[in-house]
């Protein structure tokens, strides 16, 4: 049970921060919910067509050390290069790396664990498979919502000379 006090603060400063707005709020305005609330719910609010109450795509940055136009194995050498995805540009830094990786004589072996299967990675995989790279990758077949897709990658993968392992069933990888 919420304290008065705790009800009587939120109001107080509710009405505060939106003063002049012609917004309100009362202690009867603020409801108890035992349990965990259905966010679910929230995705019919999000759907609406209402741009000026949403926040434009996010689009994530290449990191300062890969922004370079510079040969990436290089800056690796130098240190390590700490990604945080989706924040982090995905394009900017492991296609980028992958890329590199299948044109450079000196990479034998390509070795990767991918948990949704597709796009610009599978395609990167592949080309450096046709090159000649020995490639190797554990595929998550059951990705929340991407099974049968993961499946169909597997399959072109092993068709073209990829060595594709999967993880344990029932285990997330």
């Amino acid at each position: 049970v919420m304290p008065d006090a705790v009800r009587s603060l939120l109001v107080e400063e509710f009405n505060e921060a939106h003063a002049g707005e012609g917004l309100t709020l009362t202690a009867d305005d603020i409801f108890e919910v035992e349990g965990l609330l259905d966010h679910t719910a929230l995705y019919a609010i999000a759907g609406l067509d209402l741009p000026a109450l949403k926040d434009p795509p996010f689009q994530p940055t290449t990191p300062p050390r890969l922004a370079e136009q510079r040969d990436i194995f290089q800056t690796i050498r130098e240190g390590d290069v700490l990604l945080h995805h989706p924040y982090d540009s995905f394009h900017g830094s492991v296609e980028r790396l992958i890329a590199v990786a299948s044109e450079d004589p000196d990479v034998l072996a390509i070795k990767i664990t991918l948990y949704r299967t597709g796009g610009e990675i599978a395609r990167l995989l592949a080309h450096a498979a046709e090159r000649g790279k020995q490639v190797a990758v554990l595929i998550e077949l059951q990705a929340r919502f991407d099974e049968e897709h993961n499946i169909t990658w597997a399959k072109r993968f092993e068709d073209i000379g990829v060595h594709v392992a999967y993880g344990d069933a029932g285990l997330k990888t």
